[in-house]
């Protein structure tokens, strides 16, 4: 049985492996997610031109097969899905900015929302430590008149 053997690289992770032939697409794209242990990658080869040209189905596959010797190492440059990017740019964003808020405030606006931020926890925590003076006071109140009725 032959097999082809193909180098991939995603973002520097640079992985080496063999595949049974006929190669088909869809097969190798989700051998590469798997192997990368991520969602939907677009897979590139560099031409003859030397340009990044995409594989996104069977046809562009066989085109690559064709531009390549029988036994030469395929060789496909990985990048992720663009709404893969904007979620790991959300969560950086997101991380980033509890991050900032915090660190010590850049300006007076900020100065002026973390005191008012602080403020209201104060108030709820107050409120809350009143609560439970009122229940243990009520409760020895009660304790200290069944007291004196005895």
């Amino acid at each position: 049985m032959a097999f082809l053997r193909v180098k991939c690289d995603l973002e520097g992770d640079v992985r080496r492996f063999c595949l049974d032939e006929p190669l088909v697409f869809l097969e190798l794209k989700k051998h590469l997610e798997t192997i990368y242990g991520m969602g939907e990658v677009v897979i590139k080869y560099k031409d003859d031109e030397d340009d990044l040209v995409t594989i996104a189905a069977e046809a562009d596959l066989l085109e690559a097969r064709n531009l390549f010797d029988k036994d030469a190492l395929f060789r496909f440059k990985l990048f992720t899905k663009e709404p893969l990017k904007k979620e790991k740019k959300a969560k950086k964003e997101k991380k980033e900015k509890l991050c900032d808020e915090t660190s010590t405030p850049k300006d007076e606006n900020d100065n002026k929302l973390q005191l008012v931020h602080l403020l209201s926890q104060f108030k709820e925590a107050h409120k809350a430590q009143w609560k439970e003076v009122k229940h243990v006071s009520k409760e020895a109140l009660k304790q200290v008149s069944k007291e004196a009725l005895k």
